[in-house]
């Protein structure tokens, strides 16, 4: 080991002088020893990552294959499946309408076709109501503030793309031909919570699923967009996402009720 003497001072002060220097670098070896003892009891009783200071992945919801349309359940469990547009219009008449079942439409242009999808089994009056009222409540009755459409049931076999002599039927139009079976419905609907997603549907269906908080949609002037985020609010259910496309065209006035 070398050694560097300080010519000017004597051995005792040169001596006095490596002292002080062993000094300081023991005490700066001692700090450190005590910094590194806490950061290990530190870590020894930190609260283990339980991932919730983390952003986790979004769980998807599995949608049933009936949510691609307007939807709801009659208060007999009968599925009533609506087209969102021309193109699901086309599909759910040509893909999802078998013979038991029964069509709804509107006498005005601007409504989606509607089925009421059966199972083979007699329909009771109250049922054939509550699907004309959804099927109101989704023409272009609503949107213009009419309080009452002109809506009519047939059966499958009544509609077909085959057109009258001159005529052309366009995606989502089809011809009805025979006996129609009118309806007097009746406008407006009730968002309840439905096992993990939010049901749209005519309060009398409604309520055989739902007692308790619900939200009522009467015609209005809010965007469709912020009465989806109330019904979400009010229920505390749901996904806007989700529950924007269930809800009619042209305007709603969303309320919390008790069903």
């Amino acid at each position: 080991m070398r050694i560097t003497l300080d010519i000017r001072k004597s051995l005792e002060e040169n001596a006095a002088s490596y002292f002080e220097v062993a000094k300081k670098a023991r005490n700066k070896a001692a700090g450190a020893e005590k910094a590194i003892e806490r950061a290990r009891r530190s870590k020894a009783t930190r609260v283990p990552d339980t991932g919730q200071q983390r952003s986790l992945p979004k769980k998807i919801r599995k949608k049933a294959w009936y949510e691609k349309f307007k939807w709801c359940l009659t208060s007999n469990g009968c599925l009533v499946i609506a087209g969102r547009d021309v193109v699901t219009n086309e599909v759910i008449i040509k893909k999802y309408t078998d013979d038991h079942d029964v069509v709804f439409h509107t006498d005005a242009a601007g409504s989606p076709f509607v089925v009421l999808k059966t199972d083979g089994n007699d329909v009771p009056e109250r049922v054939l109501q509550e699907t004309a009222d959804f099927c109101a409540s989704h023409s272009k009755a609503w949107k213009l503030g009419l309080s009452s459409a002109e809506v009519y049931w047939v059966n499958p076999e009544q509609v077909t793309k085959e057109a009258k002599a001159g005529e052309y039927m366009g995606r989502g139009s089809f011809m009805v031909y025979g006996t129609r079976h009118y309806v007097r419905p009746r406008m407006g609907l009730v968002a309840v919570p439905y096992e993990d997603k939010v049901m749209i549907a005519p309060e009398a269906s409604a309520k055989r699923y739902h007692q308790g908080v619900a939200a009522k949609i009467a015609q209005g002037q809010e965007k469709t967009s912020d009465s989806a985020k109330k019904v979400v609010t009010i229920l505390g259910v749901g996904e806007v996402d989700d529950v924007l496309p269930g809800l009619p065209s042209g305007g709603c006035s969303v309320e919390k009720i008790m069903l």
